[in-house]
């Protein structure tokens, strides 16, 4: 797991996740683009898509939050929200 958080962009690992998460609930549910589109493979294809770009975005908005530059890392991320806790005056 080391290798995969110091080595993928963040919006990259939630693009992935996205697939994982769209494209296997609606290929076993079948619950969100295979109840507008009768293929079933071609629906969780789609699904899988539609994953891919939510996650992306959602990584994307992590990264920018955190203000960081896109190819930021999951221990960038972290140490930036650490930073910015240990910096804010309570």
């Amino acid at each position: 797991m080391r290798f995969i958080r110091s080595t993928i962009p963040v919006p990259i690992l939630f693009a992935f996740i996205g697939i994982m998460i769209f494209g296997l609930s609606d290929a076993l549910t079948g619950r969100l683009l295979s109840q507008l589109i009768s293929d079933v493979a071609v629906a969780a294809l789609l699904s899988a898509l539609w994953g891919a770009v939510m996650g992306y975005l959602l990584g994307w908005h992590v990264v920018r939050k955190s203000g960081l530059p896109p190819s930021a890392t999951p221990y960038d991320v972290d140490a930036a929200f650490i930073a910015k806790k240990q910096n804010t005056p309570r």
